[in-house]
């Protein structure tokens, strides 16, 4: 996938308030930590997505994507790469894992590719339910056809499908998590989404069921 192909559809930035949110700077200084996104497998795909809706709303900060694969080489070759530009003494990087919840695998991986770098590296929680992982599964949905997105606010305005199935791996508890996410896309195409399991209940036949009856 090129990466013209996977800029964000949003036209504008878009900074959520709060109370609990802290405005990020229009600029910032070069020795700023880079943010680097963690995420199983490789770097493609609906993260891929979210990483470009990340720079495309925070163009000042130098945005990172790393997949963990089988070793955790990915990162650690990224954190190598933050630290070469940077000064010794500061922050390289500040890890972000993109999962709905803690992983014992990942966070496992992560540990080794921090250690392995050298760098000084801060790494957060697991960035857990999130808007940005229903707007990125909505653009990739979008991009297959299988959904229409007003591009200005991303909400659906019509599909060709009923419903959405959202798949994990990681057994119940990944299934539990990401019952979060599957609401805010629901809210997103207007559309049932149901959460399934690849590798334990409950199993895609049986979210399929449930959405045919």
């Amino acid at each position: 996938m090129s990466e013209s192909s996977i800029l964000p559809v949003r036209g504008r930035a878009v900074r959520p308030s709060g109370r609990h949110r802290r405005p990020v700077p229009s600029q910032l200084p070069p020795e700023a930590p880079a943010l680097v996104l963690a995420t199983l497998g490789d770097a493609t795909g609906a993260v891929a997505e979210l990483a470009a809706l990340v720079r495309g709303d925070n163009p000042q900060i130098e945005v990172r994507l790393a997949g963990l694969g089988e070793d955790g080489k990915a990162l650690t070759a990224e954190l190598e790469a933050a630290a070469r530009e940077r000064p010794e003494d500061g922050v390289a990087a500040i890890v972000v894992p993109i999962l709905t919840g803690p992983h014992p695998v990942a966070d496992r991986l992560i540990a080794m590719a921090v250690a392995a770098s050298g760098a000084s590296v801060t790494v957060t929680d697991s960035l857990g339910p999130h808007p940005l992982l229903a707007e990125a599964l909505h653009i990739r949905l979008a991009e297959k056809d299988l959904a229409r997105a007003d591009r200005m606010r991303l909400l659906n305005v019509s599909s060709p499908v009923d419903a959405v199935i959202l798949a994990t791996v990681g057994g119940e508890k990944a299934a539990a998590e990401a019952q979060p996410t599957a609401v805010l896309l629901a809210s997103r195409l207007t559309l049932p989404v149901v959460v399934a399991s690849l590798d334990s209940a409950p199993a895609v036949a049986d979210a399929a069921e449930r959405l045919r009856g």
